[in-house]
């Protein structure tokens, strides 16, 4: 209702910037979209939890475990994202390569023994799993269950990360929301890192 009322208000202004009732209606748009971000900074106090994931990798795994069981670093953060071992395989399932992830023991460990989150990271997303998500879905599932995972981050970092056209970025769009829905089906979740726009 909020949302309508400021949209047809500004259609209003921008067709008769002196018109009185506009203005009114315009002033009731501010005090509706006010209230509204009242409610939602009130009931976020009590709804959503922070959360703050920071990165890992073999090379800095120890010194990230030893940072985490720091009494001065207790309870700052709530997991990690790791660049362990998992990735994107060329025909868009997920790989695991078991020596890179076996340079995350110390953090795995740490996580584990504090009952913190641990999500694997994953780089750029390939052209088959953008057109076949369930295999992704499918692969990523089954080693995230089978290896206690919270689920995976996905760190995209290709060429416009990857705007370089409406319609691919649609198709990611479209391969996040599939990828994430089908983790949550499973009690897992996703995070992606998105670049800013930059002309």
């Amino acid at each position: 209702l909020c949302a309508n009322l400021y949209y047809s208000t500004f259609i209003q202004i921008q067709y008769n910037r002196h018109n009185h009732n506009a203005m009114v209606s315009f002033n009731k748009s501010l005090v509706c979209l006010l209230f509204l971000n009242f409610i939602i900074r009130t009931s976020s106090k009590s709804t959503f939890k922070k959360r703050i994931l920071a990165w890992t990798s073999p090379s800095s795994s120890e010194l990230a475990a030893k940072q985490m069981l720091n009494e001065s670093w207790k309870g700052l953060f709530t997991g990690y994202m790791g660049f362990c071992g998992t990735d994107f395989a060329t025909d868009g399932s997920i790989s695991f390569n078991k020596t890179t992830y076996h340079g995350c023991s110390a953090i795995r460990t740490a996580v584990v023994e504090n009952h913190l989150e641990f999500h694997m990271c994953l780089g750029t997303v390939p052209p088959s799993a953008i057109n076949n998500p369930q295999i992704t879905i499918d692969s990523a599932v089954k080693l995230a269950l089978a290896n206690n995972w919270s689920g995976y981050n996905i760190d995209d970092e290709s060429h416009t990360a990857p705007r370089g056209t409406v319609e691919t970025f649609t198709a990611w769009v479209e391969f996040i929301n599939a990828f994430a829905n089908g983790l949550h089906n499973n009690g897992l979740q996703l995070t992606a890192d998105v670049q800013s726009v930059t002309l």
